[in-house]
């Protein structure tokens, strides 16, 4: 549990600009009750709560939700976003040729001594998320492409 609050605590402190002083009224919160939700003193109660959690990632990054994820036993694959449109092109080709080269290479490189450290294995899931995320997003392309072409109802059978 400690990385999930040094996550959220960079979040906080490091990644969304200005700190806690710009994010916490954004929050509803003094910046000194965010930063101890994020990082409790010794001695605290304070706890950061789900909802402020999610608004924390959406306003900066989800890492926090891939160490969640991680937790128990699975992985966050974050989906293209929706209204991406467009022919299916080569662009959809060369990031899933580029994710799975970076894949390939980082898991050849960071397996090449023989041993695999914690940054090493944090460095291949990121690699082979990102693959995934690329597939995904070829994927709902295709689909939407597909529905695309068809009268309404099936889009609403699609939806169903």
């Amino acid at each position: 549990m400690q990385r999930l609050l040094d996550a959220f605590h960079n979040l906080v402190h490091k990644t969304y600009p200005g700190g806690a002083e710009a994010l916490a009224p954004r929050l509803g919160k003094r910046p000194t009750t965010l930063s101890h939700e994020v990082r409790p003193p010794a001695g605290s109660t304070a706890k950061l709560g789900l909802l402020d959690a999610l608004e924390i990632m959406e306003l900066t990054d989800s890492t926090p939700m891939q160490l969640m994820c991680a937790h128990f036993g699975g992985m966050f694959v974050p989906l293209p976003q929706q209204g991406e449109g467009g022919e299916v092109t080569a662009s959809y080709l060369v990031r899933l040729a580029k994710e799975f080269g970076d894949a390939i290479a980082t898991i050849s490189d960071r397996s090449s001594d023989g041993h695999i450290s914690d940054n090493d294995a944090r460095d291949i899931q990121r690699e082979c998320l990102e693959l995934m995320a690329a597939i995904n997003a070829t994927l709902q392309h295709v689909q939407a492409r597909n529905l695309a072409g068809k009268p309404i109802e099936h889009h609403l059978m699609a939806v169903a």
